[in-house]
């Protein structure tokens, strides 16, 4: 029989109670229900949740004459007897659907053994029923993946890297020593985020331009004091944080058709909105970077923009130049 959530988190009070305290009567076990969950009980509900938990998941409470109160008679925990319901079994096959997107990428080869141990204990088939109805978009190849399970380890365990990287503008590959703090994916590429001595301050390097990698294990690792990730990009739309410029208010006015999918899928956290006689009227408090400009220039037709006026001759300039491809 299905547990309704109110007595499961009774259940969960009782475990609790019996594994700290060892003993307790009805009235006590009655309180704490109460005062947890903020509700009122009857003597009886407890009572029958003793029996339901004695039935239902092998509890082996008894009640001790002697002390006058309910007890285990050897060491038990309802969590890990509790049975997965319905819809925990969908939830999980959601999970493997999810996570079989990415078992090619090495950084999820851990993730496959697990998975099958779970579609295994479960009975279920590997391309369960959501592969039926539920889509991915997939990409066929992430550059640089190799690099996301050393780098992932070396973040955990505070090493830092010796990177051979070279960027686009590059002819050869540089030696950075770099301190990683997070990884972060953008639109499929994949960028860490760390502290670089060459420049002795935060840098983002795209994984995809990483030649080789190697863990520094006997160099000290440096955290930069107070560098918060969610801080970091707050006013960043994509991957380009550029420090040295403070944050603007965007202004944007979408056609009436496309501001309605974009007050449902906001283009960024700091995003305000105002329907006006020319369409939607959307504010970002953003830096203006490579990242937003093509963001814009992606609405075509659909967007203009009003504010400020620097990205407005920035966006014109674009698309001056775009038109004079097709003239030519």
């Amino acid at each position: 029989m299905p547990v309704n959530k109110s007595a499961y988190a009774r259940y969960r009070i009782i475990d609790d109670i019996l594994n700290y305290k060892k003993i307790a009567d009805l009235q006590f076990l009655r309180e704490a229900c109460e005062r947890r969950l903020d509700t009122t009980f009857s003597e009886r509900t407890i009572k029958k949740d003793i029996q339901d938990m004695r039935l239902d998941f092998d509890a082996p409470i008894v009640f001790d004459h002697y002390h006058k109160g309910y007890c285990y008679t050897h060491p038990f925990s309802m969590q890990t007897t509790m049975p997965l319901q319905s819809s925990d079994i969908s939830a999980l096959q959601f999970a493997v659907s999810t996570l079989s997107q990415f078992q090619e990428m090495p950084v999820f080869e851990d993730f496959k053994e697990a998975v099958d141990k779970i579609i295994k204990a479960l009975k279920l088939k590997a391309d369960n029923q959501h592969s039926n109805f539920i889509q991915f978009e997939r990409v066929p190849f992430y550059k640089g993946s190799e690099w996301l399970s050393p780098i992932a380890q070396a973040i955990e365990a505070r090493h830092p890297l010796r990177l051979q990287y070279r960027s686009f503008e590059m002819e050869e590959a540089q030696t950075r020593l770099h301190h990683p703090y997070l990884l972060k994916e953008y639109k499929h590429r994949w960028y860490v985020i760390g502290y670089d001595e060459q420049r002795e301050s935060i840098r983002i390097f795209a994984l995809d331009r990483i030649e080789a990698l190697e863990p520094q294990t006997e160099h000290r690792y440096f955290r930069l004091e107070g560098f918060d990730a969610d801080a970091y990009f707050k006013y960043a739309l994509g991957i380009t944080v550029l420090a040295d410029q403070a944050p603007q208010d965007i202004l944007l006015c979408f056609a009436p058709l496309q501001g309605k999918y974009i007050e449902n899928q906001p283009l960024h956290p700091t995003q305000e909105t105002r329907q006006t006689a020319r369409g939607l009227e959307v504010k970002l408090r953003l830096v203006p970077s490579y990242e937003l400009i093509a963001e814009i220039l992606s609405y075509g037709e659909s967007v203009k923009v009003l504010a400020p006026n620097s990205l407005r001759e920035r966006i014109a300039e674009i698309l001056d130049k775009a038109t004079n491809l097709y003239r030519s």
